[in-house]
Parts: structure tokens; C-alpha cells; sequence
């Protein structure tokens, strides 16, 4: 029962932390923060109601998860923020690092090197493979 029990709780975290990083992923930028708000709180409820039927959660028990599940997203979510702004602050530093070494000239072309690759490096949020998920540009020669 024990097991049971752990093995419905795992299931419970890995399925929080799979919508939170979907959710995170299909957000749109923050222009429309009113409308995403929103729309993160219909794609949290719609992920309740789906845990709530496939555990089979009691009334009593719903309100609870639901706290529990909510409680988690926001401290993963000002984790996130934190993790970010250490990223930013670590790409900061190393751009005034290379500046040291590099010529201005080098500089310039190393940031349009950065900016032809798009977001995901050296300071964009990361998507793996390349434009619309698919495979990376090739090289430019």
C-alpha cells in the first residue's frame, strides 16, 4: 500500500513538472500578460480536473492537491526566475571577459554570430532543435 502510495505521488510531481514546463513553453510573450494569465489558469484547471478524475480524488481531497500542486508551481516558477536572472548575470560576465581578449571588431562579429543563431544562445530562452523544433540552420561558411 506504501508503494502505492509513493508511486502516485511520483506520478503526481512528474505530471506537475511536465504541465509546468508545456506551459512555460507555449506561453506567449508577455504583451498580452492579462490574457496569458488567463489562460495559465484555464490550462491549470483543466490539468486539475484531469488528475482529479484519474486519481479518483475525493471532494475533500481536491482542494488539497489543488493547494499543494499551486503552492509547488510558484515556487518552481520563482525558481525559474531566479535561475534566469543567474544565467543573465553569468552571460554579463562573460561578455566583459571576451571584451578584455577580443577587438571590437572580433566583438561585433561575435554578436552577430549570436544573433544569426537566434534565441536559446547566449542569453534567449533555450528550445532545442532549431527554428520550429526542427533541425538546426546548417552552417554558414
Amino acid at each position: 500500500m506504501k508503494n502505492k502510495i509513493m508511486a502516485g505521488c511520483a506520478a503526481l510531481v512528474l505530471s506537475v513538472a511536465a504541465w509546468a514546463a508545456v506551459a512555460q513553453q507555449d506561453a506567449p510573450p508577455a504583451s498580452g500578460q492579462g490574457d496569458n494569465q488567463a489562460r495559465h489558469e484555464q490550462m491549470m484547471q483543466r490539468h486539475m480536473d484531469k488528475v482529479a478524475q484519474e486519481l479518483n480524488l475525493t471532494d475533500q481531497q481536491k482542494p488539497q492537491v489543488q493547494a499543494i500542486m499551486k503552492s509547488q508551481m510558484e515556487k518552481m516558477r520563482a525558481l525559474r526566475e531566479q535561475q534566469e536572472a543567474q544565467m543573465k548575470q553569468l552571460h554579463e560576465s562573460m561578455q566583459g571577459e571576451l571584451a578584455k581578449v577580443l577587438t571590437p571588431d572580433q566583438m561585433t562579429k561575435l554578436k552577430s554570430m549570436h544573433d544569426h543563431m537566434g534565441p536559446g544562445h547566449m542569453g534567449g530562452k533555450h528550445r532545442h532543435g532549431g527554428p520550429e523544433g526542427g533541425a538546426p540552420p546548417p552552417p554558414q561558411e
